[in-house]
C-alpha cells in the first residue's frame, strides 16, 4: 500500500479527524470551524513526563487550555521528546493521548519528537498516524515547512533492548545524519534544527554552525531555560545561538516557549509559571522563597537567532 493511502486510509479512522498532506506537514487538520491562526508563531513544549494521577497532568492540561486560547492560535506546537514519564510504557502514552487531542480537534497540527524516557514501538501502538508520517522509515524525523523558515525536528532516541533503563545520551544513526547533511547543503531557506538532546552529543555541531541558512538549534532533555552559542573555532566569526527549553511540568523552569518569526529575524520567548525542584509541592506547603525568584528573574526572557544569509 502506498504511503499516501496508508495514511488516508489510517486517519479515516477517525483517530484524529485529520487529513495529512505528506508532501509537506506531516500532520494538516481538516477545518473545525472558524479559527484564526498565525503563520509566524509555533508554540515549544518539552519533557511532559505524564503520568496517570501526576500533578504532571495538571500541568499539560493549563498549557493546552492557554494555546487554545491565544488569539490567533499558533500554527503549530512541537514538543521536544520524553512525552511520558521514565520507560515508554503503552499505559502512559494512552493517557497522554486524551490530554492532547484538544489541540488537533481546534486545528492545531502537532509535532511529537522522540526523547531518551520514550520508546517508539509503545509510542507508534498510541500514535501510529505519527509514526507512519515521518519522514524517516526506523525514526521519527519531521520538517514543518513555514513561509519564512523550516524547522526539522529530529529524532536522537537511543534506544536498547533493556526497556528498563532511560538514561541514556541522544545520537543519530548514519541514516538520519545523511539524511540532515542532505537537507542542509544547497539551502537557501532558513532553517532551525531541534531535537531532545543537547547538539554536542548529536556530534554534528560542525554541520549546523557551517551552513550558511542554519538560524540555531533548539532542544528539551535538560529541564531548564537556557540560551547558548556554539562556534565553529577560534579563527573565524562564526557563531549559531543554542536554546534549552523548560519542561512542561515535571521539575526544573515549568512552563512553555513561543516561537515568533519575523521579517529579519526569529525570537522565542519563555512564558515560565512555575519552578520547583525535585518535585512539585504539595498544596498548601510554603514555596522556598529562591524558586519564586527563579521564576521572576526568567518571566519574559528571550532567544533570538539570526536569519543566517
Amino acid at each position: 500500500m502506498k504511503r499516501r493511502t496508508f495514511l488516508q486510509a489510517l486517519f479515516g479512522t477517525g483517530l484524529m479527524g485529520l487529513v495529512p498532506d505528506v508532501n509537506a506537514m506531516p500532520f494538516v487538520p481538516k477545518s473545525f470551524g472558524p479559527t484564526a491562526s498565525d503563520d509566524d508563531t509555533v508554540v515549544f513544549l518539552s519533557d511532559l513526563h505524564i503520568q496517570a494521577d501526576s500533578y504532571m497532568v495538571k500541568r499539560l492540561q493549563d498549557t493546552v487550555q492557554t494555546i487554545l486560547h491565544m488569539n490567533p492560535r499558533p500554527k503549530h506546537v512541537i514538543c521536544l521528546g520524553d512525552l511520558v514519564y521514565l520507560t515508554g510504557q503503552v499505559e502512559e502514552y494512552k493517557y497522554l493521548r486524551p490530554l492532547l487531542e484538544p489541540l488537533w480537534k481546534a486545528g492545531i497540527p502537532v509535532i511529537l519528537a522522540m526523547g531518551n524516557h520514550d520508546r517508539r514501538e509503545e509510542f507508534a501502538q498510541v500514535f501510529p498516524e505519527f509514526a507512519a508520517a515521518s519522514l524517516l522509515k526506523n525514526r521519527y524525523v519531521y520538517k514543518v515547512e513555514l513561509p519564512q523558515v523550516d524547522i526539522i525536528v529530529l529524532d536522537s532516541l537511543q534506544q536498547g533492548e533493556d526497556k528498563t533503563t532511560w538514561i541514556t545520551p541522544g545520537t543519530l544513526d548514519d541514516e538520519q545524519r545523511e539524511w540532515l547533511q542532505n537537507q542542509l547543503s544547497g539551502r537557501t531557506k532558513p532553517v532551525l534544527v531541534c531535537s531532545h538532546h543537547p547538539v554536542h552529543e548529536l556530534k554534528i555541531e560542525s554541520m549546523l554552525v557551517t551552513c550558511p541558512q542554519c538560524s540555531g538549534y533548539i532542544h528539551g532533555h535538560d529541564h531548564r531555560w537556557k540560551t547558548d552559542w556554539s562556534i565553529l573555532n577560534y579563527s573565524t566569526p562564526l557563531v549559531m545561538r543554542r536554546l534549552c527549553l523548560p519542561s512542561t511540568g515535571f521539575w526544573g523552569d515549568i512552563g512553555y516557549s513561543v516561537l515568533h518569526l519575523q521579517k529579519d529575524k526569529f525570537v522565542m520567548r519563555l512564558h515560565q509559571s512555575d519552578f520547583y525542584f525535585p518535585r512539585a509541592l504539595p498544596d498548601g506547603e510554603p514555596k522556598p522563597a529562591q524558586w519564586q525568584m527563579i521564576v521572576d528573574d526568567h518571566q519574559g526572557q528571550t532567544c533570538t537567532f539570526e536569519i543566517r544569509k
